[in-house]
């Protein structure tokens, strides 16, 4: 029996993704376009419980598709050394799905350290990469993060798109990074107005809203239809309503 793709999920991958067709676009198109690419640097915000984790694994799972390094973490302190270490083990993924909320405060020079350890070792996995391939870096809970670190992922992004150009190598032949950052709306007032993070200002900001009923309703017709099956409008728009908890 197939699942039903409109079943909601906490977290789980549902077997379809509805309306959310325009971000994993622009991360497609951030994947494929080479070095610099505006959908390379996403942030991702919406209300708890809309869909960002479900989405950022989507995005996860697209990169490592397309041959590209994949390390996702939930934020909180102690982020930078969490991808160091998955850096240094080669492991493709490495998940700290648990929600640690962050206490304290690093140094500047302690962020600047960290940066650069992991410019060296994002640089050493690149060179295990083919050509136009790179690492991905998928942080959820990224509210959660200290500013300090979240500074010390900016100065990588830029130092590896530096050391890539340094290359000679046309952008679609440069091993890229990508960085995705998924958290609650308060997180975009809160990192754009720190002076040590304003690289985020340049990042694809995306909002994540609800599903509308008339995308619902489309998308039972279309299934129904790839299933070689026909369902009237009135009937799918009654499903659509039952599945999102509207009155009939």
């Amino acid at each position: 029996m197939n699942p039903n793709p409109f079943k909601p999920t906490a977290g789980k991958r549902p077997p379809m993704l509805i309306g959310r067709e325009s971000v994993i676009e622009d991360c497609e198109e951030g994947l494929d376009n080479g070095a610099g690419a505006p959908g390379r640097l996403m942030l991702i915000t919406g209300n708890r419980g809309c869909g960002k984790t479900v989405l950022l694994r989507e995005l996860q799972r697209l990169a490592s598709e397309r041959g590209w390094a994949v390390i996702s973490d939930s934020a909180s302190l102690g982020l930078c050394d969490r991808l160091a270490d998955a850096l240094r083990s080669n492991k493709p993924v490495v998940t700290s799905m648990e929600f640690f909320p962050s206490f304290g405060r690093m140094s500047v020079e302690a962020a600047r350290a960290k940066g650069e350890t992991l410019r060296g070792l994002v640089n050493e996995r690149l060179k295990k990469l083919g050509p136009a391939k790179g690492i991905l870096f998928a942080i959820d809970e990224a509210q959660s993060a200290s500013i300090e670190e979240l500074a010390a992922l900016a100065v990588l992004y830029q130092q590896v798109l530096g050391d890539q150009d340094a290359t000679g190598l046309p952008d679609s032949d440069q091993r890229g990074l990508a960085l995705v950052f998924a958290g609650l709306p308060s997180m975009v007032d809160d990192l754009l107005e720190e002076p040590s993070v304003t690289f985020l200002r340049r990042a694809q900001q995306r909002t994540l809203g609800a599903i509308s009923l008339p995308k619902v309703r489309d998308s039972y017709i279309q299934t129904v239809k790839d299933a070689g099956l026909y369902v009237d409008a009135e009937t799918a728009d009654l499903a659509a309503r039952k599945s999102m908890g509207h009155p009939y």
